[in-house]
């Protein structure tokens, strides 16, 4: 189950219901509903797989405890890296088997049969959920969580479950502490919000995801315009893959009373690549600062020294968008560019001379482009092809620009969308008032605009891969 299934509203409806009237001065047992929902959410991909995130959702809530109970440092760091090993031991062996068994093939020269490893969705998600949960209780910057309907709560709670936003427990655990009940408030920026996203994935994302497939798949026959509109095309569709997701996640989480961490900010407005990781996937950059950068000695070591930490964070973080060594090179270039901004000091250079921005802007946004082609390429073949046709600029060849068919009505809807989203609160939701002639107009026209631009079949999120 997903939340462009249509399945899935028919479940949220009995969860919203359930949750919000039924349980809504039932605290503890609000929680455990929806605790079962969650699971069940999940269960609804692969029942068995959802035993897996039981079972190491234990491992970290007893491990957690006999930390914060330790009086001996070194059984604190016993248990710590009982727990470390048992995330990192899962998710390596679900996520990388294949990827090195693979690869022991082609060195070795020799086909080798291997087990088929399904990958839980999700499961890079809560894992590093549950890991920094885990470091921050031995460091002792949390107490550990005494309740388990708490900590899997914490951990399982369905709408950030399979794709994020990754959250740290000192800002999800004070909600779950806390009397939670849905504000008529936070139905109406809800339900926005989760339309924000739906518009984002199922007519922006999967619409020009028809393009990108058939371009990324086959590039051979295309010309430069071409290929530099297919990578355009993938910018959009990854972008409003993932950020619709995480609108619908924070939408639906709104609506059952609980507030989700921003994971974006337009990131493609960024005039260096040290500002894109401050606008892309926001929760998973501040963890590979916290838990890697930092941890590797940051920048305290010297300038040498803070390049190659940058250098292998980015590496690992390419790897842990996938088990393929395209993403570990996506990884290793941003590393790069971010040493180069931190050896040139380029944002404190940009907001000395502004003059500069709309300069490197543009270099940026190619720059990201670039990496793009080695993060949605198969192979490294494809991505050599298709660079080689961007900046030799080939003539000839097919052309294939029916994605400029769909910009006019997006950008349309977008604008129709925007001038109403006027008003917003503190944690960052845009929203308009549903109790007007003009906003009940305006989510009328936007349904419409949904049915009418819905494209014939829609894709699994991008990031469920990870």
């Amino acid at each position: 189950m997903i939340f462009t299934d249509l399945v899935f509203f028919p479940f949220f409806i009995i969860v919203l219901v359930v949750a919000n009237l039924i349980l809504k001065d039932k605290q503890q047992y609000r929680k455990l509903f929806l605790l079962i929902a969650s699971f069940y959410f999940y269960a609804s991909w692969n029942w068995k797989l959802a035993f897996l995130v039981i079972f190491s959702t234990s491992i970290d809530y007893l491990c957690a405890l006999k930390m914060d109970s330790a009086t001996n440092p070194s059984i604190a760091k016993r248990f710590l890296l009982i727990s470390i090993i048992s995330n990192l031991t899962i998710l390596g062996f679900f996520k990388y088997f294949n990827f090195f068994m693979d690869n022991v093939s082609f060195i070795l020269g020799e086909n080798f049969k291997h087990w088929n490893i399904l990958l839980p969705i999700g499961i890079s998600f809560y894992t590093f959920e549950a890991m920094s949960y885990v470091i921050d209780v031995y460091h002792k910057k949390i107490s550990a969580e005494k309740s388990y309907i708490n900590f899997g709560f914490f951990i399982i709670f369905f709408p950030k479950l399979v794709a994020g936003p990754i959250l740290r427990a000192y800002e999800f655990l004070p909600q779950v502490h806390n009397y939670v009940n849905a504000t008529k408030q936070d139905i109406e920026i809800g339900i926005q919000v989760f339309v924000q996203g739906i518009i984002k994935k199922v007519i922006l994302a999967d619409t020009v995801a028809i393009f990108a497939d058939a371009i990324f798949g086959n590039p051979s026959p295309y010309n430069s315009a071409t290929i530099w509109l297919a990578v355009i095309a993938y910018a959009i569709q990854i972008f409003c893959d993932f950020s619709g997701y995480t609108d619908m996640a924070i939408g639906t989480a709104k609506m059952l009373g609980y507030d989700l961490v921003k994971n974006f900010d337009m990131p493609y407005v960024s005039t260096t690549v040290t500002e894109f990781w401050k606008r892309w996937h926001i929760s998973l950059s501040r963890w590979i600062k916290d838990y890697i950068y930092i941890p590797l000695g940051g920048n305290r070591l010297g300038r040498i020294r803070t390049y190659i930490n940058l250098l292998v964070t980015m590496l690992l973080g390419g790897l842990w968008h996938g088990a393929s060594w395209n993403f570990v090179i996506w990884g290793g270039m941003h590393g790069l560019a971010l040493s180069i901004d931190k050896y040139l000091k380029l944002p404190e250079l940009l907001e000395k001379y502004k003059i500069l921005k709309p300069l490197f802007w543009f270099i940026t946004l190619i720059f990201i482009l670039v990496t793009w082609v080695f993060f949605r390429a198969q192979n490294f073949g494809t991505a050599f092809l298709m660079l080689r046709k961007m900046f030799l600029f080939t003539d000839g060849g097919m052309q294939y620009y029916q994605p400029l068919t769909y910009i006019i009505p997006f950008v349309v809807m977008a604008h129709l969308i925007g001038k109403f989203y006027l008003e917003k609160n503190s944690k960052d939701y845009y929203y308009f008032d549903l109790e007007s002639f003009i906003g009940i107009l305006v989510l009328l026209i936007t349904i419409l605009l949904i049915i009418a631009l819905l494209p014939v079949s829609t894709s699994r999120f991008i990031y469920f891969q990870f």
